[in-house]
């Protein structure tokens, strides 16, 4: 017998249609042929771009032909709001007990209907988004892939926490500036914050993507307000970091007095690790720009001290900051590092400090140009500036300029 299935539902259902089509390998036209052209294309490329259709047999026609199983037992919505509006809370105030605890009781009560799609979809999302807390565990490039297929599927709530999960995975790791422009199209809660969490993902983007600080700094003033009113200490200290870094880059007077602010606040509060970590690594590149190396040298220290992973990127430009002090690197070279967490690119990239303390200048500045420069190619111009710096003091000893030449031409420096 055919049930009604409410609105809200239809819409979710026509993108998970539209997932399990993919996934079966199956056209739209192909799909249309299996209906016997009971759905025209264009009411079925609606569907699958979230627009509901009025005919129901439509949904059971679809429903057989993929295996999609309904939940006609009972709507979990009801029972699942008070949960994510806890969770959104918890996510916004950096309570990570919370929404541990948020994250369980929605796959507890789940998991009774674990048979039916959207729910098993759910199930998933969860139980990612619940090991992603933990900061060490980073989200997988087929995990993030998973999540762009279903996000709309789920929730406001849970898309509001993809927003931001999502921006960060792609910022911090592949960087591609086109997808990190696009994901802020594809989540209007990132483009217009809806919340304390995605509006400083929106000022990450506006300052270093966009490099619009006004409007960033405007965002942030306005929701520097509601935390104060909320008491919400880890939120504020976000937003106090972000002006404090924007308001380094514009040279406006008030840096030194919103660096104060975030001082108090990391004294006065139990501001969570990543977050200080973060504020620590920020400041030292303020203080790197400002050419003073001996503080950026304090809170790099601070930051590495706090650091237990995916630490090689940090090694380098800490080296390059004892560099520039004409500091010895040995007492850093020495150490056993895990660099097993890092990418492959990188870990060629530390071997050449690996081979430095022993090796003639020749040979090391071999290494750089053959294995080091190709992968140099491929990464940010930071990594580039730290490994030209390497190439000038052997070059000193081998007085080969010619390679100094090849380098800038190379890099497009």
């Amino acid at each position: 017998m055919l049930l009604d299935i409410c609105k809200t539902h239809r819409q979710r259902y026509g993108y998970l249609i539209r997932q399990k089509r993919i996934a079966l390998g199956m056209t739209q036209k192909r799909l249309i042929e299996k209906t016997n052209h009971a759905i025209s294309i264009r009411s079925y490329i609606a569907l699958e771009n979230g627009k509901v259709l009025q005919d129901m047999e439509n949904y059971d026609l679809l429903f057989a032909i993929l295996h999609i199983q309904y939940n006609y037992e009972c709507d979990l919505d009801s029972k699942l709001e008070p949960l994510l509006s806890k969770l959104f809370h918890g996510w916004n105030t950096y309570d990570k007990v919370l929404c541990e605890a948020c994250y369980k009781k929605l796959i507890q009560m789940l998991t009774p209907y674990q048979r039916y799609s959207w729910e098993a979809a759910m199930i998933t999302c969860c139980q990612i988004l619940q090991r992603n807390l933990n900061n060490e565990i980073e989200l997988s490039a087929q995990e993030y892939d998973w999540f762009l297929s279903f996000y709309l599927a789920f929730p406001n709530t849970i898309q509001s926490i993809l927003a931001t999960v999502l921006y960060s995975y792609q910022y911090n790791f592949p960087h591609d500036s086109q997808k990190l422009h696009h994901l802020l199209k594809q989540f209007p809660m990132l483009a217009h914050p809806d919340s304390v969490r995605n509006c400083i993902t929106f000022a990450l983007h506006q300052t270093n993507i966009e490099h619009n600080d006004l409007l960033a700094w405007k965002q942030l003033q306005k929701f520097k307000k509601l935390a104060w009113k909320d008491k919400n200490w880890t939120a504020l200290f976000d937003i106090y970091h972000w002006l404090c870094l924007i308001s380094a880059d514009i040279n406006v007077p008030e840096f030194d007095t919103l660096q104060l602010t975030c001082e108090q606040l990391l004294n006065e509060h139990d501001i969570p690790l990543e977050r200080r970590s973060t504020y620590y690594f920020n400041l030292s590149i303020v203080y790197h720009r400002k050419k003073d190396y001996k503080t950026e040298e304090r809170y790099l220290q601070a930051f590495l001290k706090e650091r237990k992973h995916a630490l090689l990127p940090f090694l380098f430009w800490y080296i390059h900051n004892q560099r520039l002090q004409n500091k010895p690197i040995d007492t850093i070279l020495v150490k056993n590092y895990q660099i097993d967490d890092c990418s492959e690119q990188l870990q060629h990239l530390w071997k050449f400090y690996e081979l430095l303390p022993n090796a003639e200048a020749k040979i090391a500045q071999q290494y750089l140009m053959k294995t080091c420069l190709p992968i140099l190619s491929t990464l940010a111009v930071e990594f580039q500036i730290v490994f030209l710096h390497e190439l000038q003091l052997l070059i000193i000893k081998t007085r080969n300029y010619k390679d100094l030449l090849l380098y800038m031409k190379y890099l497009k420096l």
